[in-house]
């Protein structure tokens, strides 16, 4: 944090070596106008989620709390409780 100051010289050779582009403040309409063109370029994807409620079958129910009821007895019985 010696020098705060962006670093044209920096930036504009690091954009070009890596095939980007770099904007002065002025042209931000140029940047705006790109970057539209590259979303309408840019695929869409489309998230499909599904909930699946856990305790809406009774039987899973009682065998979670089973298991778990099989388990306690035995770290009691063991001593590990």
């Amino acid at each position: 944090m010696m020098n705060p100051r962006m670093d044209h010289e920096f930036l504009s050779a690091l954009a070009n070596s890596t095939n980007g582009k770099f904007f002065y403040a002025p042209d931000y309409d140029e940047f705006i106008n790109i970057l539209k063109i590259l979303t309408k370029k840019s695929p869409t994807e489309k998230i499909k989620t599904s909930e699946i409620s856990l305790w809406s079958n009774e039987w899973l129910m009682v065998l979670v709390i089973f298991l778990l009821g099989i388990e306690w007895f035995l770290r009691k019985r063991a001593g590990m409780l």
